[in-house]
């Protein structure tokens, strides 16, 4: 059985190529499970923010661009 961070890893990759095929909504869903399994995904915070900036989301990708930061 695999570990909630393997998990949040694997949803993480998943996001990552979802983002590549410019399925963004798919990829945002991916990116916030592989957060809901590990909170401290900083590099899901990262993408996931890029994303919502990428599509108008100013005030989302604000919030996940700063807990990157943080």
């Amino acid at each position: 059985m695999a570990t909630k961070p393997d998990r949040s890893q694997t949803h993480y990759q998943e996001g990552i190529d979802y983002a590549e095929k410019k399925l963004y909504q798919e990829a945002i869903e991916e990116f916030s499970l592989a957060i809901r399994l590990d909170p401290n995904y900083i590099e899901a915070y990262q993408y996931r923010g890029f994303i919502f900036s990428k599509l108008g989301y100013e005030n989302r990708a604000e919030a996940d661009l700063k807990k990157h930061l943080n």
